[in-house]
């Protein structure tokens, strides 16, 4: 019967680790700190929650090192902040054709790219834009229902 509890052998341990991403790496920890010491995760909660309840400023840089300080909401998705971000680089990217190409931004921390859902409240101080663009594939002129994007390269 294998080892489990605190004497799980580190592999194991280590192998657990791997297959999670940060938000469940950050749920883990999370929760088990609220059940090992509830007033130090209510202390804990309170000083972020404290830190992030109200509009923040956030630092975009794309990959030419071009920056844009945006207001960021607490309850605001990181969608809108890309629809945000795609409006203002029309202004200083490559003129794209509406109809046959769609233009897009990826958004990361670190190496870690940032899920659409992310709140405003949790993003980080600077984060990194890549814009992309994309060649709409429509299957025929008379019906654009159903559109396809091939990706062409990143800028």
């Amino acid at each position: 019967m294998p080892a489990t509890g605190p004497f799980e052998p580190m592999e194991a341990v280590d192998n657990f680790l791997e297959q999670l991403d940060d938000c469940q790496k950050n749920e883990l920890v999370g929760r088990a700190l609220k059940q090992s010491n509830a007033e130090q995760w209510s202390s804990l909660l309170r000083a972020t929650a404290s830190e992030r309840h109200g509009p923040r400023t956030v630092r975009c840089c794309d990959m030419s090192g071009r920056t844009v300080e945006l207001k960021v909401k607490p309850f605001q998705t990181l969608f809108t902040v890309k629809q945000e971000l795609l409006k203002l680089a029309d202004e200083f990217l490559p003129r794209i054709d509406k109809k046959r190409e769609v233009r897009q931004a990826k958004l990361y921390h670190a190496e870690v790219e940032l899920p659409d859902h992310m709140l405003g409240s949790m993003l980080p101080e600077q984060i990194s834009v890549v814009y992309k663009k994309d060649h709409k594939l429509v299957e025929s002129d008379s019906d654009a229902s159903f559109e396809f994007y091939c990706s062409d390269r990143d800028y």
